[in-house]
């Protein structure tokens, strides 16, 4: 027999269906918004984190900075032995990319926070000569006039291996040469300038056909002032003059000369460690002067006239230039010329003169002066010894470039596990302090 279910029976049946379906969903909504809510919380706790991570990479790469005026490297710890540091770990590498600039690289590991930062510093030492050439009014480089650098700790310029750039006709040894001048840089055709060309500010480097540099011309953006130190005050010998066929001596010692000439075909030898003081220079045809710096260095200032003929002979002997020193001192005699045949290793200054340098006049060293003149295939060979002495510490560091920098490969697609059970340090007390990495920086560089 048939029967009718009653209405209400229906209704509620109904009304079960729709809340489980309700609840079914609330549940499901919930769920969603959990998760949501836990992405979001580890999402801003990485955020905190990486945040964390990247000031202690600033920290650990400004500590790296300062830790070179102690005369290090700039490497701090490593990856295998980092430093611990509050709940993180960093340490910093880093690389010479000059004879003055240094890149580090900071990498820090906070919780899951990883981050990188960079920097490019230029120390400041007490140089000789910070500059290959250096002039106050305009700089002119005559057509395949040679401009680059060398280390004498690798041996004589000579013996060094050119490096030869496509499409550049001349080879140059090292690109760590600067060329400084308060006003316009003027190069004929195929000059080599293997570094900067930095001319004054509001001038610029003015170059002809196939010229070259190998950084930059960026004009500076303040002038520079080039000091020269005191002459000293030395009792007057009167003049010395010398002559014959056998090698005149000025032995170790300190002179003043009220002139020196040297005649004809005559040779004279100035041995370090000495200072002379010459009120006039003169030499003759045929002759030769040879400043032998072999067992001491040599200062020389000329405090007037110089005159060098063209087919005289200037040698020094010395494997530094930082031990041969000329100090052209005059402001009433202004015209220097260099025409001498000349290998020359030293440093020229010249602060109130007109240089000339002839292509005879070939100089391993630095030349500074009011005014320069290179003559075409004039040749300059810096030579980097005389930014700074052996085991001298910087006084200043400068900072030259800042920023993010690339995480290493593994730290930065791998999971962002715990810090220490990522880099598989067992013993977290083993790691060194900031201090303690400092002071092993400082001994590994032997200070």
């Amino acid at each position: 027999m048939k029967t009718n279910e009653p209405p209400d029976s229906r209704r509620r049946g109904s009304a079960l269906l729709t809340t489980l379906v309700l609840l079914t969903t609330l549940a499901v909504l919930t769920v969603a918004f959990a998760s949501v809510g836990v992405r979001w919380t580890q999402e801003q706790t990485a955020g905190v984190d990486d945040a964390r991570a990247f000031a202690l990479a600033e920290g650990g790469v400004d500590e790296a900075a300062m830790s070179l005026l102690q005369g290090t490297s700039g490497d701090l710890a490593s990856r295998d032995e980092p430093i611990r540091h509050g709940e993180g770990l960093f340490w910093v590498e880093a690389e010479d990319i000059g004879p003055l600039r240094v890149r580090m690289r900071s990498t820090a590991l906070v919780g899951k926070g990883r981050a990188a930062v960079e920097m490019v510093v230029e120390k400041e030492y007490d140089s000789i000569a910070r500059y290959a050439l250096f002039s106050d009014e305009p700089l002119l480089l005559g057509s395949n006039t040679l401009v680059d650098s060398f280390d004498p700790a690798n041996g004589p310029y000579d013996a060094q291996p050119l490096n030869k750039v496509q499409g550049v006709a001349q080879p140059m040894v090292d690109s760590n040469a600067i060329l400084m001048c308060n006003s316009d840089i003027l190069a004929a055709s195929q000059v080599v300038i293997a570094g900067d060309s930095t001319a004054g500010p509001g001038y610029s480097t003015i170059s002809s056909s196939n010229f070259y540099v190998s950084g930059s011309t960026e004009p500076a953006k303040s002038k520079i002032v080039e000091e020269i130190p005191p002459v000293p005050t030395i009792f007057n010998s009167g003049s010395y003059v010398a002559s014959g066929k056998n090698e005149n001596l000025i032995p170790p010692g300190s002179y003043h000369y009220s002139s020196l000439t040297i005649n004809n075909q005559a040779k004279l030898r100035i041995t370090g460690p000495a200072t002379v003081v010459m009120d006039s220079l003169a030499t003759s045809p045929g002759s030769r002067l040879t400043i032998d710096a072999s067992k001491g260095p040599v200062q020389i200032f000329c405090t007037g006239p110089v005159k060098l003929d063209s087919s005289s002979n200037v040698v020094s002997t010395s494997a530094s230039a930082r031990d041969v020193l000329i100090y052209f001192t005059s402001q009433k005699y202004t015209d220097v010329s260099l025409a001498a045949n000349a290998s020359f290793v030293g440093a020229i200054f010249a602060p109130y003169a007109k240089v000339k340098v002839s292509s005879n006049w070939e100089i391993y060293g630095a030349l500074g002066a009011k005014a320069i003149s290179m003559t075409s295939n004039a040749q300059l060979h810096f030579d980097e010894s005389l930014l700074r002495a052996p085991g001298e510490k910087p006084i200043g560091v400068h900072r030259k470039w800042w920023g993010g920098g690339g995480l290493p490969e593994e730290l930065a697609t791998g999971v962002r596990t715990d810090p220490y059970r990522q880099l598989g340090i067992e013993d977290p007390a083993e790691l060194p302090t900031l201090d303690l990495a400092i002071q092993q920086a400082i001994e590994e560089a032997g200070f």
